[in-house]
Parts: structure tokens; sequence; C-alpha cells
């Protein structure tokens, strides 16, 4: 099972992508969210995550959310993997959103 549920705040606005290989619309954005424990210090990590969305999510995301803005997002990890320029391989997990909560005021 594959299953993601998050809430946080967007850390910088969406940027939005039309794809015409597909003839979707395509959101990426980032989305902050405090640990649950703080560190011996007492300060709380906060973990980042890369997103994206698709469609009908993806226009919605990208009409009303901006920086700062809590979310409770739901959605599935994907990985991608990827050569770099020094010819070192890289990964990264992003999560691809099928589902949004705002949890703001609306503008």
């Amino acid at each position: 099972m594959n299953n993601v549920n998050i809430i946080g705040r967007i850390v910088s606005d969406p940027l939005k992508f039309h794809i015409d290989q597909f003839q979707k619309n395509m959101v990426k954005f980032a989305i902050g969210v405090d640990n649950r424990t703080r560190k011996t210090d007492g300060v709380k990590d906060t973990f980042f995550f890369e997103c994206e969305s698709w469609d009908k999510v993806a226009d919605r995301i990208y009409e009303v959310c901006q920086k700062g803005d809590k979310v409770a997002i739901t959605g599935h990890l994907e990985q991608a993997k990827f050569t770099r320029r020094d010819g070192s391989k890289g990964s990264m997990v992003k999560i691809v959103v099928s589902g949004i909560e705002f949890l703001f005021e609306r503008r």
C-alpha cells in the first residue's frame, strides 16, 4: 500500500506547467511538515517534501494556494531516478497529490 496523508504549509507559490505530450496541466510545489518530536535543544525539525499534482486537483491548487498556506494533502509516493552531470546516479522521492483540503481561510 502506497498512501500518504500529510498536513503542512506550502513553502513556495505553486508552479503550473502544461504537458503537451499528455494534454494535461501539472503543478509542482513543496510542503513543509513539522516533526512530532523535538530535538534535545527543544527545537522542532521541519521536513520538506516535493509535490506534484495533475488535472483538476492541480488547477485548484494553482488557483487557490500560495506560499504559507496550511493544507492537508493525500496522495502516493513516487521515486525518480536520474544521472547528474558528473555521471553519478541520484534519486528523489516526491508526493503525487490526488487530493487536497485547504486549512486556511479563502481569500
